[in-house]
């Protein structure tokens, strides 16, 4: 036993203990060592209860290197502090020191000591000492550099250091608002640090009555771990729908009534003599953001942004190399096309050739378009192929989507859509294809598509029918499909089985009024009336009623109204 080791309780905090601030250099066992974070002076040794030695100033190391080791206690297993540690131990721990102080293969006991250093200078010195307060910043980076090194290990050490990271976070939002900038990275559910500058940041917000920003919604359905596995299968288009739907629902964010109070920091320091001299608790004026954010509502928002993506998710699961491809692209929602999107560029490039400035629309062979997504992107389907077209701005007739043939060969109709995008099909439009299919057919009848026809039937789509901009754009492309295509009455039987007894009068009328449009009636067109009644459940013979009701003046009234 060393005599010169004191018997009895001995101050924990001596004036003899030195700080050696980050860069300086302090000489130990004769050698300079540099990066300064450390404390040297004599250990203060005592008798504890189970008759053997401990250092009660764990971190401070002796000038005096190496210096004789304490006598082990076989019955304390608690943290060693430097003076118990064997010459070989010190000579590597203080080497350790005069490194870059990221060797991996650093015991954790070493660790240990030295972050005792600098939980001391956060928890004990700077409450008493402006100095110590100063070099905060600077402790906050290498706390964070250790965590960055050493943070795989997952021990109780890198927990603490988690743990007053996320403490020193709460100090410095006393002094500098952090809702200001980016929300935290968050790692997980558990990520100790993410979820304190969350709750400060989101605190910040709702203290100060102000709208919660995307990015910080986001970053909050992070930390609640709702949706895991959908965000893990496509992140990138799950956080960029989440920001865009976010917005679309609460514009500049969602607001929460002003709350104060409520907060607490508390750090439990890792060594125990230092809550001797440390208050655990922070309080602050800031509301707990976490609790008092609305979850249900985040929560039902990234519900239907994993329902709007089940189709690419469950694709790119399937197929991951394809995740960029156009295959993939069409699957996505409308909000996450653009048309910079590399998957795209055949596609826009294709369109360019056959849309040129000032021609809205153009006739196209539809193998042209099967050829092209044959090449660039097997596993896309027609529908797909329609949809893309559509996040381009252009839309094709016909359109299996909306009733219209699945085209493998033969001419297609391009054309650029309106502002408002495509049309949904409702009853309204699937009644009104077929009501311009058979007048298209009728005034094709004599071979002869007139142009008083065609205005008839243009005029008719855009005042008489209850049709939206998008729907009577698209209809408009149908009909000049349905001509150049030379359209016959086949397949149309179930299509008109929907119609009411009104309706069927009222296409048949309208379709009699197309014949007489030109001022004549073919008797091709007789022919195709009375094929139209039949269709309709009409009797064929009233065809020549109505026909010989029809003056030319009346036809003239007809176009004129």
């Amino acid at each position: 036993m060393n005599q010169g080791w004191p018997q009895g309780p001995q101050p924990r905090f001596a004036p003899s203990d030195e700080w050696i601030p980050a860069g300086q250099t302090v000489q130990i066992g004769g050698k300079e060592i540099a990066g300064g974070m450390i404390y040297v002076g004599p250990p203060r040794i005592e008798r504890n209860d189970g008759g053997g030695y401990q250092q009660v100033n764990p971190e401070v190391i002796d000038q005096l290197f190496p210096g004789a080791p304490l006598p082990a206690d076989p019955r304390n297993s608690g943290p060693r502090g430097y003076a118990q540690l064997v010459p070989p131990e010190k000579a590597a721990y203080i080497g350790w020191l005069n490194s870059d102080r990221d060797d991996q293969h650093i015991p954790d006991d070493h660790l240990r000591l030295y972050y005792a250093g600098l939980e001391r200078r956060v928890v004990v010195d700077s409450k008493v000492d402006q100095q110590a307060a100063a070099e905060l910043p600077e402790i906050q980076a290498e706390l964070e550099r250790l965590l960055e090194t050493y943070g795989h290990r997952k021990s109780q050490l890198t927990d603490k250091i988690a743990e007053l990271l996320s403490f020193l976070d709460v100090v410095f939002a006393l002094v500098q608002p952090v809702s200001g900038d980016e929300p935290p990275h968050v790692d997980g559910e558990w990520d100790l640090r993410a979820r304190t500058k969350l709750n400060i940041g989101l605190g910040e917000l709702i203290r100060d009555g102000q709208p919660v920003p995307g990015p910080w919604a986001y970053a909050f359905l992070l930390l609640l771990g709702a949706r895991r596995e959908d965000i893990a299968r496509c992140p990138k288009q799950f956080e960029r729908l989440f920001l865009t739907r976010y917005a679309e629902v609460f514009g500049d964010g969602l607001t929460v009534p002003p709350v104060t109070g409520g907060l607490v920091a508390r750090y439990q320091p890792l060594i125990g003599h230092h809550s001797e001299r440390f208050d655990a608790e922070l309080p602050t004026s800031l509301p707990s953001g976490l609790d008092w954010l609305p979850q249900q509502q985040i929560r039902m928002l990234a519900d239907e942004c994993a329902e709007a993506l089940t189709g690419y998710s469950e694709f790119v699961e399937r197929v991951p190399s394809a995740s960029d491809s156009a295959a993939a692209i069409s699957l996505l929602p409308a909000q996450l096309i653009t048309e910079e999107l590399d998957g795209l560029r055949p596609y826009r490039e294709y369109l360019e050739q056959r849309l040129l400035p000032g021609h809205p629309a153009s006739i196209v062979d539809i193998r042209e378009l099967h050829s092209l997504a044959a090449l660039e992107d097997p596993a896309l389907d027609l529908p797909g192929l329609l949809r893309i077209l559509e996040r381009l701005g252009v839309g094709m007739e016909p359109d299996a989507r909306l009733g219209g043939p699945a085209l493998m060969e033969g001419s297609a109709l391009l054309f650029r859509l309106g502002p408002d995008g495509d049309t949904p099909l409702t009853r309204e439009y699937a009644a009104a294809t077929v009501l311009v299919h058979l007048a298209a057919v009728v005034s094709m009848a004599d071979k002869d598509v007139s142009v008083e026809e065609q205005a008839l039937l243009i005029r008719h789509l855009e005042t008489s029918l209850q049709l939206n901009m998008a729907q009577r754009t698209r209809l408009i492309a149908h009909l000049h499909w349905l001509l150049i295509s030379k359209a016959d009455l086949t397949g149309l039987k179930r299509r008109l089985s929907g119609l009411t007894i009104g309706q069927r009068q009222g296409v048949a009328e309208f379709c009699t009024l197309v014949a007489a449009a030109d001022g004549t009636i073919h008797p091709e067109e007789i022919s195709t009336l009375k094929q139209i009644y039949s269709l309709l459940e009409l009797d064929p013979e009233a065809v020549n009623r109505h026909v010989g009701a029809l003056t030319m003046v009346g036809a003239q009234g007809s176009l004129g109204g």
